[in-house]
Formats: C-alpha cells, structure tokens, sequence
C-alpha cells in the first residue's frame, strides 16, 4: 500500500505549493530590446522561497542572478518593516525570499529588499552586494538610468547613489513634521482599497521624484490587542473606519538631490484620494483623483516644475467609478488612455474616443509605447477567460 500517495490529498496539495503557485515564474520584466526576460520563481513546487532569474532570450538559458540562501545566510528574512508585513497582508503573500524587485529603464540592473536589508545586482548576475543602510529598507526603486536608489524608511524617503552615498533624505522629524507624518508611503486607503502600494515615482530623466505626504492625524487612533499574548501592550495603529476622518493626502516634486520641492495642489476637499500618478515625460505626469463617494474621478496633467495643473477628463457614475490598473497613461505624449464604463463594459478610450467594442470588458493596461496599447481584456460573455489584446 502506497500511504505517501494516499494522504498526499489535493487539499495538501494546495496548501503545501500555496495554490499551486510556488515553482511558477511571476513579477516578470521584459528588457526594452526584448531579448532579456527577468522573473520571480522558487525552485520548486513545494519551495516557498523566490529567486530571481534572468533568461536569455536567444539562447532560452535560465540564470540564477539573486539567491536569498547566499545573499543573508544565516540570518532571518522574516524580520521585516512594518510596512512590508501590511504589503504582503493585502497582497496575500506568503512566500518568502524575494516578493518584489525594481530594475532600471533598461533592465540591466536591479534592487531589492531582503528582511529590511538592501541589495543591488546586475543581470547579467550572479553578484549581488548589500548597501548598508542604518534602518529597515521597504520599497526600493532604482532610477531609471540605475544610477540612484530611492527607499522608504519608518516614515522618511531616502535617495542613495548606487554605492551607497546619500543624494536625499526626506525625514517628517529633520522638517519640523508631527510624527503622523510619513514621505513616500502610501496611505491606509490606497494601498487596502485602491491597488495603490507605493508612495513615490521616478521621473523617466531620473533628475526627479514625485513623492506622497500623507498627515495620519485625523485618523482615528485604535488598540489591538492580541488574545493569544495578553501580557502584551496593545499595537497602536491608524484606521480610517467608514464615515470616520481620512488621512490627508498630498504630492510634491523633489529634486534627486534636494535642490528644489514643487508642491502640487489639487482641490484635495473635494478629492481626497490620490489613485494614481504617472509620469510621461520628464517634465509632466499624470494624477488621478478621485471623491470620497468615489462617484466622480478627475485626472490632471501637472507640470513638474511649475505645479500648475491642467484637467484631461472627469468621469461621474452615479453608482462609483471603477480604478483600472495601468490607467490613466499617455499614448506617445500626446493622447490620453482611459477605461471607463461605456455602454455596460469597460472599454479602452483614446482623448474619448471608444476603442474598443461594447462586447469586450477591459480589465488593465499593460503598457501605451509606440502607438501600440496592450491591454488585458475578456469578451463580456466569458469573464472567466482573460487574454492579452493589442490595439494600433
């Protein structure tokens, strides 16, 4: 009798390769010249540790280039920030090694965290080397040319170079701030309800950082305690209950060095959440706002140096509007792509104009380059099928 086969179930199964997810490639980067490919993978369909891997494209040859067991052995992986634990709460992570990766525009270099601590390699690999930092790192983001890394900090951002010298350190406490003050995180309603879990954006030209300010104090203070640890103190955490007071949300523009802070100003009363902020040049982005009954979203472009806003498009649904990831974006500069609720699907809008039918329901924009939209999308009559779509 084979007991191994007999209680080996698909209910263990599933649970011991977390949803039949572990040993398959996820968190993947296509280098601009198509021809590298970067990927998160664990060894195996029952490792819940990730590398990353690079591919050669020609040659199909799969590198190991980030090995958390070589790059902190010994140590525990799991003593991570506060703010990661939240991240992978949200996103339902539960492997370990490394969850998430930044790379520069070409994809020849990248960063990541492990346990709080900071690492750089290029992909060519298989070297990694820390950057010694002197607190927890969370949401490493190199520049696009790779030449600096910017990181959050308990409540402060930081900008380094690449060998570890400081460029910028944005810190609420170094500004006069209330310690409700955080820089370069997003806010509780962004990151749980909106997809938004990140607080500061690289301009393409790598001279400057879009960056959230997020004020806590209005939010309703809460003691948690744990019942299995009663000796414990309660945790004190922030948490903006339905109908209570939000945190309050701004943007501003800094230099990578510091030299120069622009602050953009909305009618943030009135659109009190920030859900999204794209560059598109190196001198403009995009916003996206939206009301709190989440009725009515606008989107502006925002002249970097100046902060002057301009408005593209205000959407109202009486019901809510619907936040689709990868957009709002711009079609080479100039035209604006949106998904918006347009006779009873989502559908793909270019400066207002429907591009695609009423019978495919668009789910997200993967990318708007070169007059080509690639979007993900299901034919309204089989939700259950999502393929990839190219619109030129």
């Amino acid at each position: 009798m084979n007991t191994t086969a007999s209680t080996d179930t698909y209910p263990r199964q599933y649970s011991r390769t977390q949803r039949l997810s572990l040993g398959e490639p996820r968190n993947i980067t296509i280098s601009p010249d198509g021809q590298s490919v970067l990927f998160l993978r664990s060894r195996s369909g029952s490792d819940p540790v990730n590398c990353l891997w690079h591919l050669d494209v020609e040659s199909k040859k799969e590198t190991l280039i980030a090995d958390p067991l070589i790059m902190i052995a010994g140590s525990d992986d799991q003593d991570l920030p506060p703010a990661e634990k939240a991240r992978r709460e949200r996103l339902r992570e539960g492997a370990g090694g490394i969850t998430a990766y930044s790379t520069d525009a070409q994809a020849q270099r990248f960063t990541c965290s492990l346990g709080g601590r900071l690492f750089i390699g290029e992909t060519s690999g298989p070297l990694t080397r820390e950057i010694t930092t002197t607190s927890l790192v969370f949401d490493p983001r190199l520049s696009p040319d790779g030449s600096m890394i910017g990181f959050v900090s308990a409540a402060s951002l930081h900008v380094i170079t690449a060998q570890g010298q400081t460029q910028l350190s944005i810190d609420p406490a170094d500004m006069g701030e209330s310690e409700t003050v955080t820089w370069g995180s997003a806010d509780f309603i962004a990151a749980e309800e909106m997809g938004r879990y990140r607080g500061f954006w690289w301009s393409p030209d790598s001279q400057h950082l879009a960056v959230c300010r997020v004020e806590n104090s209005p939010v309703q203070t809460w003691h948690i305690a744990d019942p299995a640890h009663p000796e414990r103190t309660p945790q004190v955490m922030r948490y903006p209950a339905a109908g209570t007071d939000n945190a309050l949300v701004t943007l501003a523009v800094f230099s990578h060095d510091g030299a120069t802070r622009t602050d953009i100003t909305w009618d943030n009363t009135v659109f009190p959440y920030l859900a999204d902020v794209t560059w598109t040049s190196p001198t403009r982005l995009l916003i996206a706002v939206q009301s709190r009954d989440q009725k009515d979203l606008v989107v502006y472009e925002v002249n970097a140096s100046s902060g002057a806003i301009n408005e593209l498009c205000r959407e109202h649904h009486d019901r809510w509007v619907d936040l689709v990831s990868g957009a709002p974006t711009m079609l080479d500069d100039e035209q604006l792509v949106m998904v918006l609720d347009r006779q009873g699907s989502k559908r793909l809008l270019l400066d207002g104009v429907a591009l695609t039918p009423a019978s495919l329901n668009v789910r997200s924009v993967i990318s708007a380059v070169d007059a080509d939209i690639i979007f993900m999308a299901n034919e309204i009559e089989h939700p259950e099928s999502v393929s990839a779509w190219r619109w030129n």
